[in-house]
């Protein structure tokens, strides 16, 4: 099956120069489980494996590692209107929260933050992307050239 997206432009704009490569790739895979999905779901270590595709080594710290920079990881949003009120500079960060429960321990639960979709929902215009094509990029700046 193709991983084609249609990535927001306001995640495409964002200022993620402080993530890595690896970072900014998970997110496009993040970003499609949550159009497929929804704001919340569950995924195996081995779909997410997979969707980046990681080859070898412990690719489950790697994703562990790279779940927590994108969670401490703000995106700017300018002039946004959002349930809570207007606002002219709005700070949030792409993923509310993540885990792995017990006893499912190859299953990582995913919360995108409400805010962040609501904020990016204003801003108009999506940029089509091959997640195959993305996961070839070797440098960050090459990715986000290629966004």
């Amino acid at each position: 099956m193709k991983n084609n997206i249609k990535k927001h432009n306001a995640l495409t704009d964002a200022k993620t120069g402080r993530l890595s490569l690896r970072s900014d790739k998970l997110i496009n895979a993040l970003y499609l489980l949550h159009v497929r999905e929804g704001e919340s779901f569950k995924v195996s270590v081995t779909e997410l494996r997979d969707l980046l595709e990681l080859k070898s080594g412990k690719y489950g710290t790697d994703i562990d590692s790279r779940l927590r920079e994108i969670r401490d990881h703000s995106i700017e949003f300018k002039n946004v209107k959002l349930s809570s009120g207007d606002y002219s500079y709005y700070v949030d960060s792409f993923i509310h929260h993540f885990g792995i429960k017990r006893g499912a321990r190859n299953f990582y639960e995913i919360e995108i933050s409400g805010k962040f979709i609501e904020a990016f929902k204003q801003k108009m215009g999506y940029t089509p992307l091959d997640l195959e094509v993305c996961n070839k990029f070797k440098t960050k700046y090459g990715l986000k050239i290629y966004e």
